[in-house]
């Protein structure tokens, strides 16, 4: 159970480093993708962050 814990913090660590890169990029004033684009994947890897944080947060008070 440990290690399922561990692997799903993990997943929730890379999903707030995407988060944080495409939150980087909106930043920039000449990016390729458009910043439409750029928003949406934000919103979808900070919803991934927010999900497995949860999951794990509870996973963790459970075992």
């Amino acid at each position: 159970m440990t290690v399922v814990i561990f692997f799903v913090f993990t997943i929730c660590f890379l999903l707030l480093a995407g988060t944080l890169h495409y939150v980087r990029l909106m930043q920039q004033t000449a990016s390729y993708p458009p910043k439409r684009v750029l928003k949406q994947r934000a919103a979808v890897f900070g919803g991934g962050f927010a999900l497995f944080l949860l999951v794990g947060i509870l996973m963790y008070m459970i075992h």
